[in-house]
């Protein structure tokens, strides 16, 4: 979030109105003569708006929580207690600390994956099967890996994307095409600076999305880890 020291505030609604016009801010808190922040200026309606649940949320809130308010263009006030503390924007989910957030899930599915081949003894000639044309890069990897006695099975090489199409060809999962290339755009995002997750706020549902398929994905192979591996699905 961005904490109140470095907000923009006023005391007026003429007051409130320029600061928002000239320098762009979606909500400018109004302060009372007592401190307290009850009610701020909206840019997009024009007026004073009261502090309701709708546009405000406790200081412990998990960010995610957060997506569906911020996509819908409501800026969220921070309160500790009764005190207004911050203000969150979806500009603030791109932050490096709100990646780790959206990367998380990313790295405990792919984990999933990695152990779930491990537990199914899944050797590296399958691995390689399933891996298709991402095989000759993936075992480039793994050799300079062995130059230095570094030894993991090949799909700890892979690249994501290619490592979620290696495990739906492996039965461990069903991820679609148009998934891998959702979970994908988010992990490539949130691991890398100057990927913004949230270019608009549109952006909000769709991270929410892979988020929950990322969780889905991986709880589901946490049940079926024990499982018999099924027969690699023809490469196309």
């Amino acid at each position: 979030m961005t904490p109140r020291r470095l907000l923009r505030s006023a005391s007026s609604d003429a007051e409130a109105r320029k600061v928002a016009e000239d320098e762009g801010f979606d909500a400018v808190p109004l302060v009372r003569k007592d401190g307290l922040v009850r009610e701020f200026w909206s840019r997009t309606t024009g007026q004073r708006t009261r502090l309701t649940i709708r546009n405000s949320t406790p200081h412990d809130a998990p960010v995610e929580r957060l997506l569906p308010a911020l996509g819908r263009h409501v800026a969220q006030f921070v309160f500790y207690r009764s005190e207004m503390v911050g203000l969150v924007d979806a500009s603030d989910l791109n932050k490096p600390i709100s990646c780790l957030a959206w990367l998380e899930p990313m790295l405990t599915l792919e984990r999933s994956i990695l152990d779930a081949v491990a537990d199914r003894r899944i050797d590296d000639e399958l691995q390689a099967t399933a891996l298709g044309k991402a095989a000759k890069s993936t075992r480039a990897y793994q050799a300079r890996a062995k130059n230095h006695d570094l030894m993991l099975p090949l799909l700890e090489y892979a690249q994501f994307p290619s490592l979620l199409l290696a495990s739906r060809n492996l039965g461990i999962t069903a991820v679609s095409d148009g998934e891998i290339e959702s979970l994908n755009e988010v992990r490539k995002r949130a691991a890398h600076a100057g990927g913004a997750i949230i270019r608009d706020r549109s952006d909000c549902a769709r991270l929410q999305e892979a988020l929950a398929l990322a969780r889905s994905v991986a709880s589901s192979i946490s049940k079926h880890r024990r499982s018999k591996p099924k027969t690699i699905l023809a490469q196309r």
